[in-house]
């Protein structure tokens, strides 16, 4: 398992809340570390983390069924109508 990019940079109840998503969780908290630091920062100051956090692994479990396997993540989200959930980058 991988482990959380610059956990110092988040506040105790969101490292905890990235943890308790498991690998799904640290992987995304982890690229939009490491792709948008000022703007992770950003949401962790506006409160507008958790919530843009939380939606994004929800639509990262869809796009990950089974029933899916065979299309790529792009195909997924665009059947199911989705969109990268997180204001990365803004």
């Amino acid at each position: 398992m991988q482990s959380l990019y610059k956990p110092n940079l988040y506040p105790a109840e969101i490292r905890k809340l990235i943890e308790s998503e498991s690998e799904t969780g640290i992987s995304r908290a982890n690229t939009w570390m490491l792709g948008w630091e000022k703007r992770v920062k950003a949401l962790i100051a506006t409160g507008q983390y958790e919530e843009a956090f939380k939606y994004q692994v929800e639509q990262d479990r869809q796009a990950d069924l089974p029933q899916y396997s065979h299309l790529a993540r792009h195909e997924v989200r665009e059947l199911l109508g989705m969109t990268e959930a997180c204001p990365m980058p803004s």
